[in-house]
């Protein structure tokens, strides 16, 4: 029942965002030139997803080679078929919704909004792509290190504003890539449960001649 409240109000505050803030965000962006900032260049760059990918992928092969490591096998995999998963749904997302990026205000007043099946990185605004690799990360560090949850939820919003503050995308865009990001790794994480997974050995082969 949570989920569902706090689904609804993204989706009311995303509707809200596009009427009254997402044009004025984008100006603002562009007025005041904070997508020239290192700081948000930096920050933003924490919502490439290809990274955590190859190292959760590498950190599971070479975990799965020491029994004391399964559990830690499991969470790495966890995180990465949770930003995989969420990545893929939403780069389909994109092409369906073919959302207009902030900079088409711009050039063309015809380029804003949506313009469903238009394919291209000027129209993959919604949802954001960034901010639902955070969403997922966010989710998957608060259930691994729960008593640093207090560090990861800020952290995954900022790099959501942060697509903001470089011109990418609208305030709609990355609360709807957050969201996303997070309810696909809560579903994971449901499945991990369901099957009680955490703890699975992996096949007897891999131990072979292992400590």
């Amino acid at each position: 029942m949570m989920w569902l409240v706090i689904g609804g109000a993204v989706g009311v505050f995303a509707v809200a965002s596009y009427f009254t803030l997402d044009q004025p965000a984008a100006r603002y962006v562009r007025e005041s030139g904070t997508g020239k900032s290192a700081f948000w260049q930096w920050v933003t760059e924490l919502g490439v997803s290809d990274k955590y990918l190859v190292g959760l992928a590498v950190f599971a092969l070479l975990a799965r080679q020491r029994k004391r490591l399964v559990p830690w096998m499991q969470r790495a995999w966890f995180g990465f078929f949770s930003i995989a998963l969420s990545g893929l749904m939403v780069n389909g997302l994109k092409i369906v919704f073919g959302r207009a990026r902030p900079n088409g205000l711009f050039l063309d007043d015809s380029r804003w909004g949506f313009h469903p099946f238009t394919t291209g990185y000027d129209f993959a605004s919604f949802p954001s792509g960034h901010s639902t690799t955070a969403g997922a990360l966010m989710v998957m560090l608060c259930v691994v290190w729960p008593r640093l949850s207090f560090l990861w939820v800020p952290l995954g919003i900022l790099v959501g504003v942060s697509r903001v503050m470089v011109g990418a995308h609208y305030p709609s865009d990355v609360a709807v890539g957050l969201a996303f990001g997070a309810a696909v790794t809560l579903w994971v994480k449901r499945q991990y449960d369901t099957r009680d997974a955490w703890h699975r050995p992996a096949p007897r082969w891999l131990y072979r001649g292992v400590d």
